[in-house]
């Protein structure tokens, strides 16, 4: 495996490792406990790799915390792992980009994370990266429309 990618799952595994670990410390609001350990659950049934995995997390986290609002399917089969969209939260667009920033190694770029979120198949509406983060446009479910990651 060539460094870079190495030097990739390891970032990658250990980011969702803290994760699980906060996610089992943290004390979800009650109406989304259910569906988001529903959603825990299909993430490791279509094993889903690290960086997926911390995407998801880190929604569920950012959902709770009032940071945006989630769309949930009626089951964690639909979309990304129950995931049909969302939208940030009103003012919350520094904290929730700063979440986000936080998972990803030191120096990467805006593709990079946008990327992510194609891959996951959440795309802010027409595309409009800069408005969907700022809360301006609603993010939505459209299938993975990046490249293939090999597997999930």
């Amino acid at each position: 495996m060539p460094k870079n990618a190495r030097e990739g799952a390891q970032h990658w595994n250990k980011q969702v490792g803290e994760l699980r670990a906060k996610c089992k410390e943290w004390k979800w609001k009650e109406h989304l406990s259910e569906a988001f350990e529903e959603q825990a659950r299909e993430s490791h049934r279509k094993r889903y790799r690290a960086q997926k995995e911390c995407l998801l997390l880190r929604l569920q986290l950012a959902a709770d915390d009032g940071l945006v609002v989630p769309a949930l399917g009626a089951t964690a089969a639909e979309g990304f792992c129950g995931w049909l969209g969302f939208a940030v939260a009103p003012g919350e667009a520094d904290r929730f980009r700063a979440e986000l920033a936080g998972m990803f190694p030191e120096g990467s770029k805006e593709p990079t994370l946008e990327q992510a979120f194609r891959r996951a198949g959440l795309v802010p509406e027409g595309s409009q990266w800069h408005q969907g983060w700022g809360g301006g446009a609603p993010f939505k479910f459209l299938a993975a429309t990046g490249p293939p990651d090999g597997g999930q």
